[in-house]
């Protein structure tokens, strides 16, 4: 499998993770999110569902620069829900920005 190939099936595991079992992946990391954070973790996980699939599907550079770019705005827009955030839901935030770098890393050498 290619370099892209895995990044995107790294990134559709999460996503199915996120969407389908929140709670349990935010126990991975110590904490009880409120169902507000629960809520956005499943949205955020049919967005990287749906950005992985239509990555795999167009595998463009180009595709891969915009990728990189929306996960650039998903770590940054986390920045003031993790201020706003109470008790776990800050490291659960903070968790899901780190990943979010990463994978716009990734994209970025990918593309």
């Amino acid at each position: 499998m290619s370099a892209p190939g895995v990044l995107e099936a790294a990134r559709i595991s999460y996503g199915m993770a996120q969407l389908c079992a929140p709670r349990r992946l935010a126990g991975l990391l110590g904490v009880r999110p409120s169902s507000t954070a629960a809520t956005l973790t499943r949205v955020l996980g049919a967005r990287h569902l749906a950005q992985g699939l239509a990555l795999l599907v167009v595998g463009a550079s180009a595709a891969h620069r915009v990728g990189a770019a929306v996960d650039g705005l998903h770590a940054a827009s986390l920045i003031p829900i993790g201020w706003r955030a109470g008790g776990g839901d800050v490291r659960l935030a903070a968790a899901d920005g780190a990943v979010a770098v990463t994978f716009c890393l990734l994209e970025t050498r990918v593309a």
